[in-house]
């Protein structure tokens, strides 16, 4: 038995709870079951954190001495339109609850924290939903963690605001910042941590990246950071900086490297870049890749 260091709980060591909005209303579990290939569900119970670990023999790693040379495997690159269709395609035609994707990305990126202390910026969006499995996973796991939430809690709605709900739950520390000014200093605060991951934006970003958000980027410390997806301020489809960019050290990517990493002014930003299997088929993604538009892997 192994008991939930902040929720007073105990749990079995082979079972996880997938907490959906508040510790009442739980779904049990096997911790070994799988929805299909390579599909991890990481849950609340600390036995269940090394289900993350595991995910690591599912990514790709490109170094960036790689990213433009041929060394092995190729890889195919996606524009966010075709990611955000190889996404509804697996949540809708495959019937893949897209909280089981969400759960996924983050635990992939969780693969990455070596030690603690955490912090995790989160914007409001699906990035910001990433972040707070990676905070319930690193919280577990043992490592002090804090979430800054460049926005109101109540702006917060779909899975995202199942896992913000699960690690407040949990009694995760969460701080909101939903002006500039708060938001300073809140990412300022978090200058002593070990490692910040980087869940403010995602691939949808286009045009000046402005207001709160901005602010947090260029209030950034000199943190090792990781990146969900993308790092914050980058158009994924042109790797181009939306006015400022989040450099990371690295980058872990759902499913497909996108578009706009294959090109160099793109590549200062994202460090390591990782690719990893979150659930999504091949299938999902159809049609082949065209010349010029690949990624290739070492």
């Amino acid at each position: 038995m192994l008991k939930e260091g902040n929720a007073g709980k105990v749990i079995p060591t082979h079972e996880q709870l997938l907490l959906i909005g508040s510790v009442g209303t739980a779904m049990t579990l096997s911790c070994q079951r799988q929805l299909g290939p390579m599909v991890y569900l990481p849950g609340v119970a600390a036995c269940c954190v090394a289900m993350a670990a595991r995910a690591r023999r599912v990514r790709v790693n490109i170094f960036p001495a790689t990213y433009g040379r041929i060394r092995g495997e190729l890889m195919k690159s996606l524009t966010v339109a075709q990611m955000r269709e190889a996404d509804r395609r697996c949540i809708e035609d495959l019937g893949m609850p897209g909280v089981v994707l969400m759960n996924n990305a983050g635990a992939a990126v969780f693969a990455e924290i070596a030690s603690g202390p955490v912090g995790v910026v989160c914007g409001k969006g699906n990035n910001g939903g990433d972040g707070f499995v990676v905070a319930r996973l690193a919280m577990l796991a043992g490592f002090e963690t804090q979430v800054v939430l460049v926005a109101r809690p109540e702006e917060i709605s779909g899975d995202a605001r199942v896992f913000m709900s699960v690690y407040r739950n949990l009694g995760g520390v969460l701080k909101s910042a939903p002006d500039e000014a708060a938001a300073a200093a809140a990412v300022r605060g978090l200058a002593e941590c070990a490692v910040l991951v980087d869940a403010l934006l995602g691939t949808g970003t286009r045009g000046e990246v402005r207001g709160p958000v901005r602010t947090a980027i260029e209030a950034w410390p000199p943190v090792y950071t990781v990146a969900v997806d993308v790092p914050s301020g980058m158009n994924a489809d042109t790797g181009e900086a939306c006015g400022l960019c989040i450099r990371a050290d690295v980058t872990v990517t759902f499913a497909f490297a996108k578009r706009g990493f294959t090109v160099p002014a793109a590549q200062p930003f994202l460090g390591r870049l990782v690719v990893a299997d979150i659930g999504i088929p091949p299938s999902c993604a159809d049609g082949p890749c065209r010349k010029g538009t690949n990624v290739f892997v070492r």
